[in-house]
């Protein structure tokens, strides 16, 4: 009989699936190929770790399911305490975490005010205006963001890639970001910091900023925030 040996990840390996996990459920040769280089483990653990994350994670939701008709059966019959209810369901929901700092937040108001306060985005922004979704959509796998610095983070982190805006940043030792992989907190050098720290491999990312009112584009998200304002100010 064949004994098949189980392979221990450490932390670091841990972290680094997880957060592609996180972006990419089912990732593509490409992205394997980086994991394989960034982890130093083989291609069959590494799909091995995925299919079987997905099935813990199926199970985890098919649970959570169960519970809530659990209780809204429990709740048709009067057969406990409807403050049970409220408690369970409030520990069901899922907290929003900030795209650019990771910081957690308990409702979409509670992040808008964390997005106004901490890193002075949003502004001039609502309650209401949360119910319409995040404005902008990521290229590659159609994540929605709040923010350019969202969006930026995102790119560089799930898909190396490096826009024009964030590239000038580098250049004025202003790309201060929130490592996704390794948790550090940097002032500015988070591009130096993914290179040598993380051995990622960066690209310029070819990403077009698009008005929804007019047929203006540019790959600049301040200039298409300059457009915004003064040619349709109405909208903002």
């Amino acid at each position: 009989m064949t004994q098949t040996i189980r392979t221990v990840l450490n932390e670091s390996q841990l972290r680094l699936l997880r957060h592609c996990y996180s972006t990419n459920q089912r990732p593509d040769t490409s992205i394997k190929e980086q994991l394989i280089e960034q982890t130093g483990l083989s291609a069959r653990v590494i799909r091995i770790w995925f299919q079987n994350k997905r099935i813990k994670d199926k199970k985890r939701q098919i649970e959570q399911l169960e519970k809530i008709q659990s209780m809204e059966k429990k709740t048709n019959t009067n057969t406990f305490d409807l403050s049970l209810v409220a408690s369970d369901a409030t520990s069901l929901k899922l907290t929003k975490i900030c795209e650019i700092c990771d910081a957690s937040c308990t409702d979409p108001d509670n992040y808008r005010i964390h997005l106004q306060s901490i890193h002075n985005q949003l502004k001039g922004k609502i309650a209401t205006d949360m119910k319409q979704g995040a404005p902008v959509a990521c290229g590659r796998c159609r994540e929605r963001f709040w923010t350019n610095e969202g969006l930026e983070r995102h790119l560089l982190m799930s898909h190396h890639l490096v826009t024009n805006d964030l590239l000038k940043k580098a250049q004025n030792k202003n790309d201060g970001c929130h490592c996704k992989l390794c948790g550090k907190a940097f002032e500015f050098n988070i591009l130096q910091h993914m290179n040598l720290e993380h051995n990622i491999k960066l690209c310029s990312a070819e990403t077009m900023y698009c008005c929804d009112i007019c047929s203006f584009k540019s790959n600049s998200y301040q200039k298409l925030e300059t457009h915004l304002s003064e040619q349709h100010p109405k909208t903002r």
